[in-house]
């Protein structure tokens, strides 16, 4: 009579599978982990690019906000200058 299944030699493939299986399941969680390692690194040094870039982009708004604040300050100080030379100023 011959056995259903092959015997050990049936055994011996379905543990070669079952190492192949692990192995491949490592080689996966491994991989997983380093991609993950991979983007953090990738994420950090993009915020410290954009919070810099932020920070230049302010630094410059606020410094030409600067310049057009005094612009108008002498603008509208010379209107109070002209206005101050009129002898009739409150008539």
């Amino acid at each position: 009579m011959m056995r259903v299944g092959g015997g050990k030699k049936n055994e011996k493939k379905s543990c070669s599978f079952k190492k192949l299986y692990n192995s491949d399941g490592i080689v996966c969680i491994i991989s997983y982990f380093s991609d993950y390692a991979i983007f953090c690194c990738i994420q950090s040094f993009i915020g410290r690019n954009s919070r810099q870039a932020m920070m230049n982009n302010v630094s410059h708004q606020s410094e030409h906000l600067r310049t057009i604040l005094s612009i108008h300050y002498q603008y509208l100080n010379e209107i109070a200058e002209e206005m101050a030379k009129e002898e009739d100023l409150l008539s």
